[in-house]
């Protein structure tokens, strides 16, 4: 599926993976929530995609190279900003432990949503990064939540450059859902969003 749909894209296939599998994750989880069934098995799946995500060596994909800064760049923004999707939408299905109960997955949130944001902001200096950023932002903002007033300004208005850039609305409709999401200040994926949206890596 990566392969026919986006070759355009600078995901790692690797990464791209746990994304799919993350989302089917939040699927199982959500039919077992309405049906009162046992997660002890999607609990156990969603700890071993979040590890994968963990162990992924940016190194190692991105190879020595002439632009391997770049790429080096680009490997760390998505397998951040995947770790930060993975902890906060299923930690919210509570296949994974609940944010506000368990300082340590909260730890492991803000260590991966502060690498997210130091290699996220210099590759919005480059025209040729700017494009594929938008999923990266989007999950940086989603856990600003935790964040100061700048650096959800900073997203804001990354968003802004980025509908610029792109010529589309999708940046700035982000920027609205993350601006009401702020301002109700109730951490967590499903309060962020209420109702489905369509992301584009």
């Amino acid at each position: 599926m990566y392969t026919e749909l986006f070759p355009y894209g600078l995901c790692p296939p690797s990464l791209f993976q746990e994304i799919v599998r993350i989302n089917y994750l939040r699927y199982e989880a959500s039919q077992a929530l309405l049906d009162y069934s046992d997660v002890t098995s999607l609990s156990l799946r969603a700890q071993e995609s979040l590890a994968r995500i963990e162990a992924f060596d940016t190194r190692d994909w991105a190879q020595p190279g002439a632009h391997f800064e770049e790429w080096l760049t680009i490997g760390s923004i998505y397998k951040h900003s995947i770790a930060v999707y993975c902890i906060m939408s299923l930690s919210s299905l509570t296949i994974l432990p609940i944010l506000s109960f368990c300082p340590s997955m909260r730890k492991k949130l803000s260590s991966h949503g502060t690498l997210l944001l130091r290699h996220v902001k210099p590759a919005m200096l480059y025209m040729a990064f700017r494009r594929h950023l938008a999923f990266p932002l989007l999950v940086a903002g989603v856990e600003a939540i935790y964040r100061s007033e700048s650096e959800r300004y900073w997203i804001e208005e990354a968003l802004t450059d980025l509908g610029q850039v792109t010529g589309a609305s999708s940046p700035l409709k982000m920027r609205a859902l993350l601006r009401r999401y702020w301002q109700r200040d109730e951490p967590g994926w499903e309060e962020c969003f209420t109702q489905p949206y369509s992301l584009i890596m």
